[in-house]
């Protein structure tokens, strides 16, 4: 019966080995999981879902002003927190629910590529660890901040439910996407990370629409249904957000003294880390922060300093951008190429796109500072192409076997 067990279980098995040894090496008992960014609502969970129910007047803020990001967005982690407050040490709960978002993303590529795809277990682990394990992924978690571990955690799922509405548009897999995307609300604590997921939804339904133009009017009322849910998921707290826009504050942020320092560097820093090699290797500016006297991730870049490393990288970043240019998916050349705009910004024609998007104010923020907004969506394009790039790969060495033979 265990046989039976392992051999049909056995890339989940495997997964949750690796995931096990990863947090095992990481957490340290007994210590906080504190760095640049931090979210600790269950130092006191009370106060802060006040805090959230109340977002729109942030009466802890100074004299009390009108909230001018996502505060509320952070409820539905919020409430999950609550009863592990009562049971395991303050301590803990930080590094269990990084720990958790690495196990749901990880897993979610997994099931993604078995159920879309309908790739064998081998590959699906393949597309699943590198998720797992590209330089994109350690960057994101090096410094981890709850809205990007949560984007990456259930960036998988938010388009599985997507792309299976999209074959089977009926009520339960409407209702089935609204109940993630409310799930998924933690994101957009920062408001940009729902202007990239909304662009990469944009992407997927522009795709499909291509594809089915026959079906133009019914497909437009689909896509509005699907626009609708995303909006009702979030408007709890879109609305509060949309009122501090309205209330003639749309300058406030940009005009911040710490945005007027950090704007300029922060898009400098992305764009020496802009160019192709980094793209291939997921390689983005924290890569380039320093420590005090030392490199922010010094083991890194010693590790990079090896060429057969560098090599490797390349090369599977290469197959991976090989198996989406020839995949029948076409959303995934449209979600490649919205990547392509965000992170390639030194290397036209990219480049001249880039600085056109970044003349709008709505984007100016999200592509000031690409990396950490579109690393997720790049990393599951990537980890999609991997195992894609590798049958592509393999059937055209087979076809050109057999044609030698055959001469």
């Amino acid at each position: 019966m265990y046989t039976r067990f392992i051999k049909k279980y056995w890339s989940q098995l495997f997964l949750s080995l690796i995931l096990l040894i990863i947090f095992a090496k990481n957490y340290i008992p007994a210590t906080f999981l504190l760095g640049w960014d931090n979210l600790t609502p269950e130092l006191n969970i009370w106060m802060n879902l006040k805090r959230s129910l109340l977002a729109v007047w942030q009466e802890y803020q100074g004299l009390g002003l009108v909230g001018g990001m996502g505060h509320s967005a952070d409820l539905i982690r919020q409430i999950f927190i609550l009863p592990l407050t009562l049971i395991l040490p303050n301590s803990f709960i930080r590094y269990l629910y990084h720990f958790s978002m690495l196990t749901l993303g990880s897993f979610g590529i997994l099931f993604f590529l078995k159920k879309h795809f309908k790739l064998s277990p081998l590959l699906s682990l393949l597309g699943s660890l590198f998720y797992l394990l590209n330089f994109g992924t350690i960057q994101n978690f090096y410094v981890p901040f709850e809205p990007f571990s949560c984007l990456w955690g259930f960036f998988p799922f938010l388009i599985s439910y997507l792309l299976n509405y999209l074959s089977k548009p009926n009520s339960k897999n409407l209702k089935k996407l609204f109940i993630l995307n409310l799930l998924a609300t933690p994101s957009f604590y920062v408001q940009t990370n729902f202007i990239v997921y909304t662009l990469f939804v944009l992407a997927i339904l522009t795709s499909h629409l291509l594809k089915n133009q026959s079906h133009f009017s019914l497909l437009i009322s689909r896509y509005s249904k699907i626009l609708l849910i995303i909006f009702l998921a979030n408007s709890f707290w879109l609305l509060p957000f949309a009122y501090y826009l309205l209330s003639g504050n749309v300058q406030d942020t940009t005009l911040g003294f710490g945005n007027i320092m950090a704007s300029q560097e922060t898009f400098m820093r992305n764009l020496n880390r802009g160019k192709l090699d980094d793209f291939l290797l997921l390689r983005g500016y924290y890569y380039d922060f320093s420590n005090s006297t030392t490199p922010l991730m010094a083991p890194w870049v010693a590790y990079f300093q090896n060429h057969y490393i560098l090599i490797i990288g390349y090369f599977l970043g290469i197959v991976s951008i090989i198996g989406i240019l020839f995949s029948k998916h076409s959303w995934l050349k449209f979600s490649l190429i919205l990547s392509a705009i965000a992170l390639i910004s030194a290397v036209p024609p990219f480049s001249f796109i880039n600085t056109l998007l970044r003349s709008s104010p709505f984007l100016n923020q999200v592509f000031r500072s690409p990396f950490t907004k579109f690393i997720t969506p790049t990393s599951f394009i990537f980890s999609l192409g991997l195992p894609l790039g590798i049958i592509f790969i393999t059937k055209l060495f087979q076809n050109l076997l057999y044609k030698v033979k055959s001469t």
